[in-house]
């Protein structure tokens, strides 16, 4: 719609064939002139034997102060008046203009070899002409057509971003219930039940195994019951000749990417027998089991720590990418030199078996004995940002909203250190790109005392 600005416009382009001369003695009142009623009005303006006469919507006041305006401009050299026209609405106070286009939306690119920027505008074809000319100007490169827009709201809605879908909104965050997950590992598939929601599952699940699994309810009421099932998910195996209920020792050996490592174990034959079957999934991998002499789990535990007399303390870092962020693990472990590369050649090929790629860098760490390696484990945070362990204490919940011109759109909880949560962060802006050109990310503490409590809020 055409606003009492291009009409100021068009008065004030007289002056370009007029000269400077004294005022007319006339002047509107503009005090007596009403400022609260918008009407059409007819604007006449004549230079010699030349007039001009256009349609203007305003109040009185706003013609009158634009007339007077233009008066001391052109001075005596032209003549200026207006009436009232017959014109119910703005609409049809602008078709009276002779040259009035219909408006419409227009949709206009502009910009350069490093950026390019749309904007949609409700206008006629002549004020878009005009706007393209501006930047045109500048040199840059300008375009415009027309938009499937039927109104001036639908145009102005179309600036607008679009907002961030949640993948996981139609999924129930409210009811704890037993999963059935199977995951396709390429060569294999792998079967567990865990006890969550639909959408806790399916949110830690895409984090890693994304278009690689299926999951059902189970028949299990409660969390023991479902955790149970995880002792044999496997149906295939038969466990019916093996015992299951005296404990013996055992010497394990396994191969695997042609290195050799054994273990004495104090166990049930079932146990042992369970181990070997899941091994057997595993490609490129042997798993072997015999009766150790030992007679009782004392005896057993002896066999292994001479079998790992030259065992010390490792510390090993992981190095992965998540949402393109380079992140680190780091985990510690008491074996031998030769059991270390075994562990690190096995972590290496599930993790590639998911599609994670993964780096594993090992160094000895001070401790002296097996106790005090595993301690050392007791504050690391699995999936943290640095090479040093996190105190599971520095954990809290972190609020990340995503702010345009000062206005959230969207927001979302996480769990994790203040580390994390700007790694979390980063990833949030790969993952936005383009679609939010000037949008920015504000983080804040939350109030959520635990894990539980901060991933409820994402449910909200």
């Amino acid at each position: 719609m055409k606003k009492l600005f291009y009409a100021l416009l068009v008065l004030a382009g007289v002056t370009m064939f007029t000269a400077c001369g004294n005022e007319k003695p006339n002047e509107i009142d503009l005090s007596k002139l009403d400022n609260t009623t918008n009407k059409c009005w007819q604007l006449t303006v004549k230079v010699g034997t030349q007039s001009e006469v256009s349609y203007v919507w305003g109040t009185e006041y706003m013609v009158g102060l634009a007339v007077e305006a233009t008066r001391k401009k052109v001075g005596d050299k032209a003549t200026i008046s207006y009436k009232e026209a017959d014109a119910k609405d703005e609409d049809a106070c602008e078709r009276l203009n002779p040259d009035y286009e219909e408006e419409a939306c227009w949709k206009i690119t502009y910009g350069s070899a490093a950026f390019s920027q749309t904007v949609y505008m409700w206008d006629d074809e002549e004020d878009v002409k005009a706007f393209i000319a501006v930047y045109t100007a500048q040199g840059m490169t300008a375009s415009y057509e027309k938009a499937d827009a039927k109104d001036e709201d639908a145009c102005e809605k179309l600036n607008e971003p679009e907002l961030p879908t949640d993948p996981y909104a139609n999924l129930d965050n409210t009811v704890v219930k037993c999963w059935e997950v199977t995951i396709d590992l390429g060569t294999t598939t792998e079967t567990s039940y865990m006890w969550t929601t639909e959408r806790e599952l399916c949110v830690s699940l895409d984090a890693n195994y994304k278009g690689k699994y299926t999951y059902k309810p189970a028949d299990a009421n409660d969390e023991d019951a479902c955790e149970k099932l995880n002792d044999n998910p496997d149906d295939d195996f038969d466990g019916s000749q093996y015992d299951d209920t005296t404990d013996r020792c055992w010497m394990v050996t396994i191969k695997m990417s042609g290195m050799e490592t054994v273990h004495y174990v104090w166990e049930t034959e079932y146990e042992m027998a369970y181990a070997a079957y899941q091994a057997s999934k595993t490609p490129d991998v042997e798993y072997k089991y015999e009766r150790a002499a030992a007679d009782d789990e004392d005896a057993c535990e002896a066999l292994e720590k001479r079998q790992q007399a030259d065992a010390k303390c490792w510390k090993l870092t992981a190095t992965f990418a998540v949402m393109g962020m380079p992140q680190s693990q780091v985990m510690y472990v008491w074996v031998t030199e030769n059991d270390l590369e075994m562990v690190k050649d096995a972590a290496k090929q599930q993790l590639a078996s998911y599609g994670v790629q993964v780096d594993i860098t090992a160094e000895p760490a001070e401790a002296n004995d097996e106790d005090a390696c595993e301690e050392l484990n007791d504050g690391v945070i699995p999936g943290g940002g640095g090479d040093d362990p996190q105190p599971q204490g520095s954990q809290k919940c972190w609020k990340i909203d995503i702010l345009m011109n000062g206005e959230v759109l969207a927001a979302t909880y996480v769990w994790c250190t203040a580390e994390q949560v700007n790694i979390v962060a980063e990833g949030i802006k790969a993952q936005m790109g383009g679609l939010f050109e000037g949008a920015t990310l504000n983080i804040s503490e939350a109030a959520a005392n635990d894990e539980d409590s901060c991933n409820a809020l994402n449910g909200r």
